[in-house]
């Protein structure tokens, strides 16, 4: 069982088949390591095992006969030490989310021939394209999925540059996917043809464990057996789905899913706000920002002190 997050703080608990996690190590080690040669040798795995795409990089070379080497969180967390360890473990494959990446661009790194790069847990920039396709000579691939869909549920290989979204790409063998149309009222704007992405097939949850009300609302039935609502606004494109955005106020952050929502609530519990707002900025780089109107009539608190006060009620996102 995985665990992922949810709308008032207290995770939800994924029942994750068994059959799912299957079905992605055999479809991920033909399409990367089969794309290969030589087949890569080596996957360094950099992502904390309380984050559920760290099941692929455990279990892929352990099932499959090839090496694992485990990376400390402070290593993985900076570019210069994770690029120095790249090149002396001589690792062929690495999976991480665009903040991994980003820090290794920064950090200078030149990747090598045989490198194969897999990249999710949020949206995929256009800037890191160009960098990655130059470093992962061995194949860059874009990841797309839910906890409650296994781990992942698209893919998609790079061929050429982008100069607007990159494609969340096609469905993995044995899955599923359909875009149901979103009502306006959910949506601020949406692309003609776009709709919300259902996901199906072999690696879809059995629900939420002991919320049955959570589950009958996101897994639902449709033609062809149960499919999972993500949430996420969609369109088909050029190389196959492209996401939009969602329908609700969730926002990916390295890597993680927070509500919006979350934040805000609990920043307007503190006896010096009057009311709260989050966002999640792109710019230079991903980052949460909250804004708060205080009560003027007491002394207003310093940042810090919202700081320590959402720490208090919200798990940390790194």
């Amino acid at each position: 069982m995985r665990y992922t997050s949810g709308s008032t703080g207290t995770p939800k608990g994924v029942l994750v088949p068994r059959r799912g996690v299957l079905n992605v190590l055999h479809s991920f080690d033909a399409m990367v390591r089969g794309s290969s040669e030589r087949g890569a040798r080596k996957i360094l795995a950099t992502t904390t095992y309380c984050f559920d795409i760290s099941v692929l990089e455990i279990f892929w070379p352990l099932c499959f006969g090839f090496s694992l080497f485990l990376v400390s969180a402070n290593t993985a967390r900076n570019g210069p030490r994770l690029a120095r360890l790249l090149e002396s473990q001589g690792a062929d494959l690495l999976q991480g989310t665009p903040a991994l990446w980003r820090s290794l661009v920064a950090a200078g790194w030149q990747g090598h021939p045989g490198l194969s790069a897999i990249c999710g847990g949020e949206a995929f920039p256009v800037s890191l394209v160009k960098p990655l396709q130059m470093a992962a000579g061995a194949g860059v691939w874009n990841a797309y999925g839910p906890t409650e869909a296994t781990i992942w549920a698209t893919t998609y290989a790079f061929e050429s540059s982008f100069d607007a979204s990159v494609p969340i790409g096609l469905p993995l063998p044995n899955v599923r996917l359909c875009m149901e149309q979103v009502e306006e009222a959910r949506v601020e704007e949406s692309a003609d043809g776009s709709g919300e992405l259902l996901v199906g097939g072999i690696g879809v949850a059995l629900g939420y464990h002991c919320r049955p009300e959570l589950t009958a609302k996101s897994f639902v039935q449709r033609s062809g057996g149960c499919v999972y609502r993500t949430g996420d606004l969609v369109c088909l494109g050029e190389g196959g789905f492209q996401f939009l955005g969602r329908i609700d106020q969730q926002v990916k952050f390295r890597g993680f899913r927070i509500e919006l929502g979350e934040i805000e609530s609990v920043l307007e519990r503190h006896p010096a706000v009057l009311a709260a707002i989050a966002a999640l900025s792109s710019m230079p780089a991903p980052t949460l920002l909250a804004f708060v109107q205080c009560n003027m009539d007491i002394e207003v608190p310093k940042p810090s002190v919202f700081r320590s006060h959402l720490a208090a009620a919200l798990p940390a996102s790194s």
